[in-house]
């Protein structure tokens, strides 16, 4: 049986504060939420909701959502959620900071609340230059949610005529509320038992590997301040990111390929004396993230589905197959760029790839950390920035006006608190 059939849906639910509406965490909610809970312990509502521990499942969360009574109340809690700092920061220094501090924020009435937006005037850059930040858990904040995310308050902060809080019919807007990977990315596929269960059986025999990945140890195996990040920048001028994206593409690969590559090779030299055979040593990166937002269908596949929405499935590498330092050129990062491509291209082309990981989500509950080596390293690339949002945004999307503002940097940071280097 298809695990991901029936998939649940927004429920009504009774609390104190009088009728709300609950769902369980499904697919990489639950994978991100579970995994900040073994080394955490923080709640992940979307937006204005809340999570509560055993709704559905005694030893899972669940979704929680109590609508607005109106606009006086979304209007007090939004009152809440901006902060205005009144000392200009640097936006590292900030992100750093900030990451420190556990979620949930705690409201004046009580009530937590997980996002929180900050506006400051940044240290030494010209008169008008401000940051604005995102503050959230991952289970709301993938890339493209947290990007969706700006680009309603930047559409907003450009209209000359927003539409009043007393406008929209609160009370329903639960409505709105997203729904699974399943639902959102058109239902479950037909044949699971012909291409559904050895995808699985495939993705198991991987994550259940006894031989531990390689990975870089860390200089100290405990951490010592809970939540403190060590930001390293790199940045690569116009002329070298266009020689990269170039040759990356010649070679039908993204850089997505080319970082996990040349992380790979970088484990390889960390560790010139293996403990096992090389026939059995591998480089496994335990979750690959790939998002669903272009597997949505409608009417999901809008920017108001704000919530983690990916897939997160292994990568590896035999040993045999990393080039040893002495070898690296670019023809042997070429050929590692393009076998795991391959793996990427495998996921992508069975029919039932957006629904794997919430299939493993219902299938193996995270109910315990679970991994034979916890310096394994995960690669992320966001994408394309400029594709998913505007830098330039004018009154009213008018092409005709002066710019209202336009957005010259990004940052982005991750609070830790595993042994994850």
């Amino acid at each position: 049986m298809n695990p991901v059939q029936n998939e649940p849906l927004w429920e009504p639910i009774t609390r104190d504060a009088g009728p709300a509406y609950s769902r369980p965490l499904l697919g990489s909610e639950l994978l991100t939420d579970q995994f900040h809970r073994y080394h955490d312990g923080f709640a992940c509502p979307i937006i204005a909701a809340t999570l509560e521990l055993g709704i559905h499942d005694p030893r899972l969360r669940s979704w929680l959502y109590t609508p607005a009574k109106g606009a006086k109340e979304v209007r007090e809690w939004a009152q809440e959620v901006v902060v205005v700092l009144d000392e200009p920061m640097e936006p590292d220094a900030f992100v750093g900071q900030t990451v420190e501090r556990r979620l949930p924020y705690v409201l004046s009435n009580g009530r937590e609340q997980l996002i929180r937006v900050y506006l400051f005037e940044r240290v030494g850059d010209a008169e008008g230059a401000y940051s604005l930040f995102l503050h959230g858990p991952h289970c709301i904040m993938d890339a493209r949610p947290t990007l969706d995310l700006f680009w309603f308050m930047f559409h907003s902060m450009s209209e000359s005529n927003p539409a009043p809080l007393e406008s929209f019919e609160w009370g329903s807007e639960w409505k709105n509320l997203p729904v699974g990977p399943v639902v959102a990315t058109g239902g479950p596929r037909p044949d699971w038992e012909g291409q559904g269960i050895p995808a699985i059986q495939k993705i198991g025999s991987l994550l259940a590997n006894p031989v531990p990945t390689l990975s870089i140890v860390p200089q100290r195996t405990e951490v010592g301040i809970v939540g403190r990040s060590c930001r390293v920048r790199k940045t690569f001028d116009e002329q070298q990111s266009a020689q990269i994206l170039k040759h990356t593409k010649a070679a039908g690969c993204t850089v997505t390929h080319l970082f996990e590559a040349a992380q790979m090779i970088a484990i390889v030299a960390r560790n010139p004396e293996l403990r096992v055979p090389p026939s059995d040593a591998h480089v496994t990166y335990p979750l690959g993230f790939m998002s669903l937002a272009k597997f949505r269908v409608p009417p999901y596949d809008t920017r108001s589905q704000v919530v983690s929405s990916m897939a997160a499935l292994p990568i590896t590498s035999r040993y045999e197959e990393i080039p040893q330092p002495s070898q690296v050129d670019k023809e042997a990062l070429t050929a590692l760029m393009r076998k795991l491509k391959a793996q990427y291209d495998d996921y992508l082309k069975n029919p039932h790839f957006p629904h794997l990981t919430a299939a493993l989500m219902r299938l193996a509950p995270p109910y315990e950390p679970v991994n034979p080596n916890p310096y394994a390293t995960a690669i992320t690339n966001i994408g394309v920035i400029d594709n998913m949002i505007p830098t330039t945004w004018r009154q009213d999307n008018d092409a005709s006006k002066e710019p209202v503002f336009t957005i010259t940097s990004m940052s982005v940071g991750h609070r830790l608190t595993s042994l994850i280097p």
